[in-house]
């Protein structure tokens, strides 16, 4: 296992110094700049919008002041978004929303669905912080826009953008504990007509466990060029390759874990070789007066390669998507695609095809009003052993939101939408499920979602922003402890809840605190409604950041409390937790040097567990330093 794990290290840094070399060529002014339009709220890249209250953008700058690796880093201080992670700080990341599970969050990159796995949730760890530009976090019922799958909401990743006229490259290596080290480049231009981006990464870690070494290189970029009124044309996509050991949690009781004891692992040879792809190009042209005309198609892949059992499993999933719309700058029509395809040695071979047909139209009734109706009908096919079947019923998903801005101070917003969440290839083919135990009729999860709220700003820099949001779900989708977890349909369900900010921010000073208390519970066959897995009681989170001169300082913590791994407080109960970071840094020209700590209180602690693993630990107090050049 070494001699691999040394052997894939070498190559990923030979790799990872020729992207590095790539960088070296573009030096010139510093110049990233985040998008200025609101991809998430109209599909579009020409609209002007007022965003609702609850909705969340983390700039490149909020990237950066944090330090992040990879986008899980900065979701677990949002007020609307939950993040698991496994293994450590390097293992599978899982964002959810609302008290809807991670597989009912899309993910978005650049309006193109980034791969999912089997269960259809997209790991977070994969996807490198430095080839973000934006980060936006729509929660709520979104199927209206975005299909089958965004019942909990939208998590869509912006690609860097330069101002015309300016050149960029940086590069930065961080060493953490564990022997953990982190390296990325990246280079970009801007010309009137042509401009690009590309950015590399590779990190290591001995791991904080037994057999939890981990090495992962990756890449992403994107290209444009505009022809004036011959339109414009963009490419884009990204790579990922990693291999981790896969401890699969301690035998370790978590009353005895004292940053040692729980470093055991419950399997010691077990590990998983992953590649996660996406290559996209869109075409963009001016038809009519003021309307743009679009057409984009993507590709994507996750490919698993996993040793467990004492053997080999490899799972394959392509997703094909193709998309045509029609916008203005209050209307978007559009059509799409999708051909999703598993090849599998274990799970068997299958394929589902998705189509559907969408509309928005933004009115203004009054100075300040926003009024947004929307509607999304969705068609599918699954073709397996058993020839040509659906997997749900065709779908329409209606949609209608408020904003109203009066005046700088507030803002008021409503939305009601019906969403759905197809079953996953997991539902519909696991083999460790006996085939009594299937469900031949397994159904769509069926949701009206409702959001209130209101936020309040002042000239000073304080803000405060609360709402509100009930989720009435239909055949939600379960996993049966008692039936070899097989997949079926609850009679019914509902998250409720209600989110809560406070904040501060003037000059070189933010202060932010967030807290968020869900209710989710479900029912079957007229039972008493009882408590979901994995959807915490209370969770909440406070950030301070200062900017002194040349140098920067953040503390940052964050709290949840009240959950289990089984319905109705069954299984193992996850213990609450408080956990903070401590971050400081100092610019010197083009250099910045930083360094802190990771779970500064040093708490054992842990995010998710299993019935069949228990525990699965977090480490304790992590340090950091890392050095960076922005040219």
């Amino acid at each position: 296992m070494d001699g691999i794990f040394s052997r894939e290290e070498n190559m990923n840094t030979r790799s990872f110094i020729a992207i590095a070399l790539v960088a070296a060529l573009a030096v010139r002014s510093r110049a990233e700049t985040p998008p200025e339009l609101y991809f998430s709220l109209s599909r579009s890249c020409a609209q002007d919008r007022t965003p609702p209250v609850d909705f969340s953008a983390l700039e490149r700058s909020d990237i950066e002041a944090q330090g992040a690796r990879n986008p899980a880093d900065l979701l677990e201080y949002l007020p609307s978004v939950s993040v698991r992670k496994m293994n450590g700080p390097y293992g599978a990341s899982m964002a959810a929303m609302r008290g809807f599970s991670s597989r009912q969050s899309a993910v978005v990159y650049d309006d193109l669905k980034l791969p999912a796995d089997l269960t259809g949730t997209v790991d977070f760890s994969v996807l490198p912080a430095a080839g973000i530009g934006r980060l936006e976090v729509l929660p709520g019922g979104w199927s209206p826009l975005y299909g089958a799958n965004a019942e909990g909401g939208i998590l869509h990743i912006i690609s860097p953008t330069l101002n015309p006229g300016t050149w960029t490259a940086g590069a930065g290596s961080s060493f953490t504990s564990h022997r953990g080290r982190f390296n990325d480049v990246k280079a970009g231009f801007a010309e009137k007509n042509s401009s690009a981006f590309i950015s590399g990464s590779n990190e290591y870690s001995g791991g904080f466990q037994q057999n939890s070494e981990f090495i992962k290189n990756s890449v992403s970029g994107v290209f444009s060029l505009d022809m004036d009124s011959g339109g414009r044309i963009s490419v884009r996509g990204f790579e990922s390759l990693s291999r981790t050991g896969l401890p699969s949690g301690t035998p370790v009781n978590i009353s005895e874990w004292n940053g040692r004891k729980e470093r055991r692992a419950n399997s010691l040879d077990d590990y998983q070789k992953s590649e996660r792809n996406l290559i996209g190009a869109s075409y963009e042209v001016p038809v009519l007066r003021d309307a743009k005309a679009s057409f984009s198609a993507g590709r994507g892949n996750n490919v698993v390669n996993a040793f467990q059992f004492g053997s080999m499993t490899r799972i394959t999933l392509e997703n094909r998507m193709v998309s045509a719309k029609l916008s203005t700058a209050d209307t978007v029509l559009g059509v799409d695609y999708e051909r999703d395809v598993l090849a599998s040695d274990l799970y068997g071979g299958h394929a589902r095809r998705t189509w559907a047909l969408y509309g928005q139209h933004v009115l203004r009734p009054a100075e300040g009003i926003e009024v947004t109706p929307s509607a999304r009908y969705d068609g599918n096919r699954r073709r397996d052993n058993d020839g040509d079947r659906r997997i749900y019923e065709d779908r329409l998903s209606p949609g209608l939101s408020v904003v109203y801005a009066p005046s700088f101070d507030w803002k008021f917003s409503a939305r009601a939408a019906r969403a759905f969440q197809a079953p996953t290839f997991a539902d519909l083919y696991d083999p460790f499920v006996p085939a009594a135990d299937r469900s031949a009729n397994l159904r769509p999860e069926r949701s009206i979602n409702y959001h209130a709220g209101a936020r309040w700003n002042s000239a000073s820099g304080l803000y405060a922003g609360a709402g509100g949001y009930y989720s009435l779900i239909k055949d939600r989708i379960g996993l049966d402890a008692n039936r070899s977890f097989a997949a079926y349909n609850m009679e019914s369900a509902f998250n409720r809840g209600l989110e809560s900010e406070l904040g501060y921010k003037a000059g070189r000073l933010e202060l932010s605190g967030v807290h968020t208390y869900n209710l989710s519970r479900g029912r079957t066959s007229g039972g008493r409604y009882r408590s979901i897995a994995f959807s915490p009681l209370h969770r909440a989170a406070l950030t301070a950041r200062l900017r002194a001169g040349a140098a920067g300082f953040m503390l940052r913590a964050r709290h949840t409390a009240k959950q289990y791994t089984g319905r109705a407080h069954t299984g193992l109960r996850i213990p609450d937790y408080t956990v903070a970071d401590a971050r400081a840094s100092y610019r010197a020209g083009v250099f910045e040097i930083a360094g802190g700590a990771e779970n500064v209180l040093d708490r054992h602690y842990a995010e998710t567990a299993d019935t069949a693993n228990g525990y699965y630990p977090q480490p304790g107090r992590v340090w950091t330093i890392s050095l960076k050049a922005a040219f």
